[in-house]
């Protein structure tokens, strides 16, 4: 009666790992959801500096102007990355920078920005 009990342990300790193996073969050619992928970006934006916002309600901007489209708030002593980046429209000069707190780039016009590093 022992024998056949090892026995049969022996093969049920074969037969588990085999079993689990199989179960996961063929998801790797499962259907990805394509909103789930991550569009391809050809652009490298390098971060050459950071930046504490230095007033509370600063407009994060899709673009280098007063009328850009509002991407967020930023408050006073939050941070964000940027910087490789300026442009002068009518007299304000925006920087390119990365929020963290919003996860995108946008523009801040570079009077609310402190530079810390």
């Amino acid at each position: 009666m022992l024998k056949k009990f090892i026995i049969a342990s022996l093969v049920a300790t074969t037969l588990v790992p085999v079993t689990g193996a199989l179960a996961a073969e063929g998801t790797a050619n499962a259907a990805v959801p394509a909103d789930s992928v991550a569009a391809k970006s050809d652009s490298i934006r390098i971060m050459t500096s950071t930046y504490e916002i230095n007033a509370d309600g600063v407009r994060l901007r899709a673009s280098a102007s007063s009328s850009g489209t509002v991407l967020g708030l930023l408050y006073k002593g939050d941070m964000v990355n940027g910087g490789s980046e300026t442009k002068r429209v009518d007299g304000i000069t925006w920087v390119s920078v990365y929020s963290y707190n919003h996860g995108v780039w946008g523009w801040v016009a570079s009077q609310y920005l402190t530079e810390i590093g």
